[in-house]
């Protein structure tokens, strides 16, 4: 290959590779969201209000915040959310405590990513 010609080559190698990295990050991403829409459903919509095409409305009364409205407090980060998510739960001594919804890692941090991604929607 001709010295020229390498420069461009590698140039457009390195962007179609990153590009390939993108693609499946965002296609992971994706995946994060749905799977993180799909156990709010399942799993915190009797007390919360998840998203718009929730089945039923929580029958806690009143209903804990909607996802939207955490998503939108100052101090909701992936961090904050996924400790909030994996530690504060309703005991004798604080009975109105959320409950704990016994997830592993990777499914709070889907929802967690599903509650981030509210946030700039209206």
């Amino acid at each position: 290959m001709h010295r020229r010609l390498r420069a461009p080559f590698y140039l457009v190698l390195a962007f179609l590779l990153t590009g390939g990295v993108h693609a499946q990050e965002s296609s992971a991403a994706k995946s994060d969201l749905l799977e993180g829409h799909r156990l709010a459903l399942l799993i915190c919509s009797a007390c919360h209000s998840v998203s718009a095409d929730q089945p039923d409305p929580p029958i806690l009364r009143p209903p804990a915040l909607s996802f939207r409205s955490i998503s939108k407090k100052p101090g909701a980060t992936e961090q904050s959310l996924h400790s909030f998510i994996l530690t504060t739960h309703s005991t004798v001594k604080m009975p109105f405590n959320m409950l704990n919804p016994q997830l592993d890692d990777d499914q709070a941090a889907a929802i967690v990513a599903y509650i981030l991604s509210l946030k700039g929607r209206h």
